[in-house]
C-alpha cells in the first residue's frame, strides 16, 4: 500500500551514486525527532515484522522515506514525520505486517514459469497486492489492537471520498492524462472500500460492479484467511498463504481477468484515435472533438487545482513563518534558539513546496508528450466506438500490432507503478514485474540467438581438441576436454545471471520509451527529476565484475581434493575468459616464496601459456595452510581493481594455520563491505571450508555421474551459479 503521498518508498540499493535523491538544498539545521518516537516506530517495526535486527533511521531533510534492504532499516524522511507522525507509524506496522504473514509466490513453492504466466497477466499482480493488503491489515489490528486507530484513521480518510482511488499522486496524473480510470484499478479500490467500510461507492461502472458482485465473497473470505494471532508458526503463515492465493486465482481472477480485457480494448480505441483521428467521419470526429476538449480542461483545471494547493500551503507557511519571527522577537537564550529551528524547518518546507509547485506545470507537459491527449474512453457513444474499431480493423497488421503492443506497454507501465506502491517494502522476495518479465523475455531471445552462435563455437572447439589430441593432449587439455559439456552450461547460467546486472534502457531523459519507475518514485520528494523520469532502449554496458581465485596448494590438498579443486579452476577459468570478465589465479602455501604463487593476473588473458602455468597446480602441492596471509594480500589487490563487483574465491579444504586469524580477516573483509568472499570445498575431504566462509560451496564432485544427480548430488555449474545468482540478487546477506 502507498502511504507516502510526498515522498516515495524506494529501493536504495538499485540506485547508481550519481542517481541518489538530491536534497532540496543541504539544511543549516538538522531536523530534531524525539528519540523516544524513533525507538517507538523501531519497536512497532520489530516486533510486529518479528524481525529484531530492523532498524529505523531519520534521514536528510527532503531526502524521502525508504526500505534499505542491504543495510535492513526502514529511513523516514524528518519532514515526513513532522507532517503526520501518526502516519509513519502506521507505515512501520502495515510494513512489519507484511513482513509477517506475506510470502511471495517462490516462497510458497510456486515454479518459476508459473509465476511468469500468471503475473505476466495485466492486472493480476495488482488484485493480489490489494487483497494481500487487506489480510495483513486484518492480522496487524487482531495481533496489535493498539494499532486499529491509526488503521482506522488512514482508510477512513482515503475513503472520505465517493469513488476515491488509493494511488500515488503520479500514477493519478497518468489517469487524469488517459482520460479514463481503468476497470481493474476500479475493482481494486472499490474492494479495499468494501473492506474498510463494508459498503461500494453509489455509482460504478456496471462491469465492474458485476465483478464485485461476483467475487466480493470470495474476497472477504481470502483477507479473513490468516494465521493465528496468538503464536508465529511458519508453517502455518505458509499455508494460510498459499490458501489466500489459491482462492484469489480461482475463484476471483477470471473476473478481474474479463476487466483487463475491456481495459486492453479501451486503450487500443485510445491509441487508435491518437493514431486516425482525421480518418472519422465528420460527424463523429465533432462529437469526440467536444469530448476530448472538455478532458484536456478538465485535465488544465487538475493541475490548476494542485498548483493552487501548493499555492496555499506555501501561503500558510510564510504566514507561520512570519508569526514565528515576531514570537523570537520576545525571548532570548534556548528558547530563542529553538524557535530559530523551527523557522528554519519552515522555511525549509516553504522551500520544498515551491519546487513541487513549479515542477507541477513540466509534469503536465511531460505527460502530454508521453501519452497524448486525455480521451474519456468510458464516455464513448457505442457509435463512436464502432467507428474506431471500424478504422482500426482497416488498418494494416503490422500497425494494429504496432498499436495493441503500445496499449498493452501503457497499460503494464501503469500496474507497475501501482505495484511499487502495494507491495510489502520489507519482503525480499517479490513477484515479477511486467518490466521485469518483458526484459526476461527479451533476454531469453537474446540467449537463443547466442546459443546458435554457441553450437558452432562447440563444433570448432571439438574439431580442436581431436587436433590437439593427435598432437598430444595436456593434463590442462584433458579435463577441458572433459568438463566442456559443464563449462558450456555454466558460461549459459552466468551470461543470464550477469545480464540481469546489464543496462537494456538508458535513464536519465525528459522524454522516452518507457517511464523509469524509480525515478518517478523520487520525484515525488525531489522535484528537480523531472527531466529524468524517462528511459531510452541503449546497448547494454561492459560487465562490471572482477574475480581472484585462491587455490588452497598445502600438503593436505593431495590427492583427491587437488585434483577436484584443478577441475574446478578450469571450469572457472574458461567460463570467465568466454565472460569477458577479468580475473586472476593464485596459489597459497608455506613451500612458496612469501607463501603465494600468481599462475594468472588480470592484465593476461587465457592463452596456452597462461593454460600451461595452470596445468601445474596439481604438482605443486605441499607445506602448511597460510590461508590468513594469503587472504591478506590478495584483498590488497583486489581492491586496487576499478571495477564495481569485486569476489574473493577461496578453493580450499577450510583447514588452515591460524583459524582465529582467519576468521578476523574474513570478517574484516565482509565490514569493509567492498569484497564479496566465497569458499569452495571440493573433494570428500573439504566440507570444513562452510565453517569459515560466509558464502560457500562444497562438493565431493565437480562432476558427477548422472546416477549420482538423481541421488541429489548438485555438480559444481549448479551450484556455483545458484550461489552466485543469490549473491547478485541479495547482496545484503553476504
Amino acid at each position: 500500500m502507498q502511504y507516502f503521498e510526498k515522498e516515495k518508498i524506494f529501493y536504495q540499493e538499485e540506485l547508481k551514486e550519481p542517481e541518489k535523491i538530491k536534497r532540496i538544498e543541504e539544511p543549516k539545521i538538522e531536523i530534531k525527532i524525539d528519540p523516544e518516537f524513533i525507538r517507538r516506530l523501531e519497536t512497532v517495526a520489530k516486533v510486529i515484522g518479528g524481525d529484531y535486527g530492523m532498524k529505523v533511521s531519520i534521514g536528510k531533510p527532503g531526502e524521502g522515506s525508504y526500505f534499505n534492504p542491504r543495510e535492513a532499516t526502514i529511513q523516514f524522511d524528518p519532514l515526513y514525520i513532522k507532517e503526520d507522525p501518526e502516519k509513519a507509524i502506521f507505515v512501520a506496522g502495515h510494513e512489519g505486517s507484511h513482513r509477517a504473514v506475506s510470502r511471495s509466490p517462490q516462497e510458497l513453492g510456486m515454479k518459476e514459469e508459473k509465476i511468469k504466466e500468471l503475473y505476466s497477466k495485466l492486472g493480476f499482480g495488482y488484485f493480489q497486492n490489494v487483497i494481500e493488503d487487506a489480510a495483513v491489515n486484518d492480522w496487524l489490528k487482531e495481533k496489535f489492537p493498539g494499532m486499529k486507530p491509526y488503521k482506522e484513521k488512514f482508510y477512513d480518510k482515503a475513503f472520505k471520498e465517493e469513488n476515491a482511488l488509493i494511488l500515488a499522486p503520479e500514477v493519478q496524473r497518468v489517469i487524469q492524462q488517459l482520460g479514463y480510470i481503468p476497470k481493474f484499478v476500479q475493482y481494486g479500490s472499490e474492494t479495499l472500500r468494501n473492506w474498510h467500510k463494508g459498503e461500494f461507492s453509489k455509482e460504478l461502472d456496471p462491469d465492474v460492479k458485476i465483478a464485485l458482485d461476483k467475487t466480493i465473497d470470495k474476497a472477504e473470505d481470502s483477507w479473513e484467511t490468516i494465521p493465528s494471532t496468538k503464536y508465529r508458526n511458519e508453517k502455518e503463515i505458509k499455508e494460510k498463504a498459499k490458501e489466500r492465493f489459491l482462492i484469489n486465482t480461482r475463484d476471483i481472477w477470471p473476473e478481474v481477468e474479463k476487466l483487463t480485457k475491456e481495459d486492453k480494448k479501451s486503450e487500443e480505441r485510445r491509441q487508435t484515435l491518437q493514431e486516425a483521428f482525421n480518418q472519422l467521419p465528420e460527424d463523429v470526429k465533432e462529437s469526440l472533438k467536444e469530448k476530448i476538449d472538455k478532458a484536456q480542461e478538465e485535465l488544465k483545471e487538475f493541475y490548476q487545482k494542485e498548483i493552487r494547493e501548493k499555492e496555499i500551503e506555501i501561503e500558510r507557511t510564510e504566514k507561520e513563518i512570519e508569526n514565528l519571527k515576531k514570537k523570537q522577537e520576545e525571548f532570548s537564550g534556548q528558547e530563542r534558539e529553538d524557535l530559530e529551528r523551527e523557522i528554519q524547518e519552515e522555511e525549509l518546507k516553504k522551500e520544498k513546496l515551491e519546487k513541487e509547485k513549479e515542477d507541477l506545470e513540466k509534469k503536465q507537459k511531460e505527460n502530454h508528450e508521453k501519452f497524448g491527449a486525455p480521451i474519456p474512453i468510458d464516455e464513448l457513444s457505442d457509435k463512436e466506438k464502432r467507428e474506431i474499431d471500424k478504422i482500426f480493423e482497416e488498418l494494416p497488421d503490422e500497425k494494429k500490432k504496432e498499436i495493441e503492443d503500445k496499449a498493452e506497454q501503457v497499460l503494464e507501465d501503469f500496474e507497475d507503478q501501482i505495484n511499487k506502491n502495494f507491495e510489502g517494502k520489507l519482503n525480499e522476495e517479490k513477484a515479477p514485474s511486467h518490466q521485469e518479465t518483458n526484459d526476461e523475455e527479451k533476454r531469453e531471445k537474446e540467449m537463443k540467438d547466442e546459443m546458435e552462435k554457441e553450437k558452432k563455437e562447440i563444433e570448432r572447439a571439438k574439431r580442436e581438441l581431436e587436433e590437439m589430441k593427435e598432437k598430444g593432449m595436456t593434463k590442462y587439455d584433458e579435463t577441458y576436454k572433459e568438463l566442456k559439456p559443464l563449462i558450456d552450461d555454466l558460461y549459459n547460467k552466468l551470461r543470464r545471471i550477469f545480464r540481469k546486472e546489464q543496462l537494456s534502457w538508458k535513464k536519465g531523459y525528459s522524454t522516452g520509451a518507457k517511464l523509469d519507475i524509480e525515478k518517478a518514485m523520487q520525484y515525488e520528494a525531489d522535484k528537480t527529476k523531472y527531466k529524468e523520469l524517462w528511459m531510452r532502449k541503449t546497448l547494454p554496458e561492459k560487465k562490471d565484475y572482477a574475480f581472484s581465485f585462491l587455490v588452497d596448494l598445502s600438503g593436505s590438498m593431495n590427492g583427491e581434493k587437488i585434483e577436484e579443486t584443478f577441475k574446478g579452476t578450469v571450469v572457472l577459468s574458461e567460463v570467465l575468459a568466454k565472460l569477458g570478465i577479468p580475473f586472476e589465479v593464485k596459489g597459497f602455501s608455506t613451500s612458496f616464496s612469501e607463501n603465494i604463487k600468481e599462475y594468472k593476473n588480470f592484465d593476461k588473458k587465457i592463452s596456452q601459456e597462461i593454460r600451461e602455468k595452470l596445468e601445474k597446480i596439481p604438482r605443486e602441492v605441499g607445506g602448511t595452510t597460510p590461508t590468513a596471509e594469503a587472504t591478506d594480500k590478495t584483498e590488497k589487490n583486489l581492491i586496487k581493481q576499478k571495477n564495481k563487483n569485486r569476489y574473493l574465491i577461496t578453493l580450499t579444504d577450510g583447514s588452515p594455520d591460524d583459524e582465529s586469524a582467519l576468521r578476523k580477516k574474513i570478517e574484516d573483509i565482509k565490514k569493509k563491505g567492498k569484497i564479496k568472499q566465497i569458499g569452495i570445498g571440493l573433494g570428500s575431504d573439504a566440507k570444513y571450508v562452510e565453517d569459515f566462509y560466509p558464502a560457500s560451496v562444497y562438493l565431493e564432485k565437480v562432476n558427477p555421474s548422472e546416477e549420482e544427480k538423481e541421488q541429489g548430488k548438485k555438480d559444481f555449474s549448479e551450484a556455483i551459479s545458484a550461489l552466485l545468482e543469490d549473491m547478485i540478487k541479495y547482496p545484503q546477506r553476504y
